[in-house]
């Protein structure tokens, strides 16, 4: 029976003890909950791994072969066209909790030429059969249950929202300091439908969320 990723993120929010409606806490709860925040600092996103924001391409390639090297040993080097970002990509035959080949592509940013984002995709050959479908639901499950149980500020979190057919935003997180986590599935049957697309898991992380390190045209370039 196909797993929905509706039903699959129902499953995660259960297991964890994250439930929709601790985002709509009443007034004494929130209260409760923003006492507790107090003694017990919000989560930051600072990275993937030992892949740390702010490090410099250097850094980065040393960390990329150490921690990965069952990986292509020829990391992929190239300049974003849009952002003007320099990006290194590593190719993995594998790598958990998702099924199959993945990319761990690493953005540094126009001005600061440091680490700003760190994308981490797992992609089936084509349109994913059923049980491929499967394996990378179970794997944004795990992915997610991960980062809901991090204690995040108060109303910064999403779960299971389709914006698609065929692609849903399994979890994203915000934290105080601009830094986010974004889970989305690409390709897979929702309660919506399905996408021609090739199917994909999408790890996102990014250190500032609200204003990147990225080109941008001069107000009067037009």
């Amino acid at each position: 029976m196909k797993l929905s990723i509706i039903s699959a993120v129902t499953l995660l929010l259960i297991q964890s003890g994250v439930s929709a409606q601790a985002q709509t806490m009443d007034s004494q709860s929130a209260s409760a909950a923003a006492a507790a925040s107090v003694q017990t600092p919000s989560f930051r996103v600072e990275g993937y791994g030992r892949l740390r924001f702010g490090m410099d391409a250097e850094q980065i390639r040393s960390l990329l072969r150490l921690d990965f090297p069952q990986a292509n040993p020829v990391l992929i080097d190239r300049i974003d066209a849009i952002s003007r970002s320099r990006v290194l990509t590593l190719e993995l035959p594998a790598l958990d909790p998702g099924p199959g080949a993945a990319t761990i592509s690493c953005v540094f940013g126009a001005t600061s030429q440091r680490l700003i984002a760190v994308n981490v995709i797992w992609l089936a050959a084509g349109k994913a059969s059923q049980t491929q479908e499967t394996l990378l639901i179970n794997a944004s499950a795990k992915l997610a249950k991960t980062y809901a149980a991090q204690p995040w500020p108060l109303f910064n979190t999403t779960y299971g929202t389709v914006v698609a057919p065929g692609t849903s935003v399994v979890f994203t997180g915000h934290d105080d300091a601009g830094g986010a986590v974004e889970i989305k599935l690409q390709g897979v049957t929702t309660p919506f439908g399905s996408s021609l697309g090739p199917s994909s898991l999408r790890l996102t992380l990014v250190a500032n969320s609200t204003r990147p390190d990225i080109y941008r045209l001069a107000a009067d370039s037009f």
